[in-house]
């Protein structure tokens, strides 16, 4: 059997497991195969593979759970506690990232003034809440846009959901500026380990 990790030395995947940002990092990868994806099929009218959709959706849902663990990884590292949650379930991490970010910002927004990147802390939770609904609402738990049914035979997915890959695509640029924002805020702030490593 060949192994394809070995002959492909130009990316070196064991090294994502060493960083200290590696939550982000692997975000990113969802990310940027979700917006490729989309693009591809925004600019080709001809595209005629639908089932494309699931790992377009799969990658957009896989990407803003880890952007949100990757940011409570870092209040973590602020804080030196552990908070990070070791479920899928979407609304539980927004919740928790409302909270701890709401307390971080409340002790923290006197110190972080002069480039302070997160003007309302409620107003970005909102808008993070909004762009996130629709995966919320068909996938809270990860399962829905990987597998057509679940352990009870029942699909995951009951009703005909219909997709614009435009707006998917202009939902998928917004997320990521707010969630850019608050992840860089973090990662950047004095009291982070990782910002004490780039000095």
């Amino acid at each position: 059997m060949r192994n394809i990790f070995k002959e492909n030395e130009s990316i070196e995947i064991s090294s994502l497991r060493i960083k200290p940002d590696s939550w982000g990092c692997m975000a990113e990868g969802y990310f940027w195969s979700a917006k490729l994806l989309l693009e591809e099929i925004i600019q080709s009218e001809s595209y005629q593979n639908k089932w494309v959709v699931f790992p377009i959706l799969f990658n957009m849902r896989h990407y803003y759970e880890l952007s949100l663990k990757d940011i409570l990884v870092n209040l973590g590292y602020i804080y030196d506690k552990d908070f990070l949650i070791q479920n899928h379930n979407l609304n539980l991490l927004i919740n928790k990232v409302e909270i701890r970010a709401t307390e971080y910002y409340g002790e923290h927004s006197d110190r972080l003034g002069h480039r302070l990147l997160i003007k309302d802390i409620s107003v970005t939770m909102d808008a993070i809440k909004e762009e996130m609904n629709f995966f919320i609402k068909n996938d809270n738990d990860s399962f829905a846009f990987r597998y057509p049914y679940d352990k009870k035979d029942k699909p995951y997915l009951p009703e005909d959901i219909y997709f614009d890959c435009k707006i998917l695509y202009e939902s998928l640029i917004r997320c990521r500026k707010i969630l850019s924002r608050l992840s860089t805020e973090l990662l950047c702030d004095d009291k982070n380990p990782i910002f004490e490593n780039d000095k």
